[in-house]
């Protein structure tokens, strides 16, 4: 099981929020639904093969927007991306290629 040879890539389809400055940063899986890391990522990878990622987008869209804790988000996009492990683990964390499924604008009500 754990002697087979692996490439120094790993492809993950994962959520990213952009926020106001066009930064983008890696979601919780939480804000997908309720289940542990690997179960969110292969629903979230199942999902964008069959196109419902703006399904996915849009619910989790609403849910950062009655959060207070990333009001500073004003996008969500659902990625696959291909990372180099090593050069993670030596801080590099900008994917090697990105492909976007779906986006969705966080709207949050305006106050009074």
């Amino acid at each position: 099981m754990f002697s087979a040879r692996r490439t120094g890539q790993l492809t993950v389809t994962h959520l990213v929020g952009v926020d106001t400055c066009r930064v983008s940063r890696p979601l919780c899986s939480s804000l997908h639904g309720a289940g542990g890391m690997n179960q969110q990522r292969k629903q979230l990878r199942r999902l964008a093969r069959r196109s419902h990622g703006e399904r996915v987008v849009t619910r989790v869209a609403a849910r950062i927007a009655a959060r207070a804790d990333h009001d500073d988000l004003i996008e969500v996009h659902l990625v696959t991306g291909t990372y180099d492990t090593e050069a993670w683990f030596r801080g590099d964390t900008e994917p090697r290629a990105l492909t976007t499924h779906a986006v969705a604008a966080v709207c949050r009500p305006t106050p009074p």
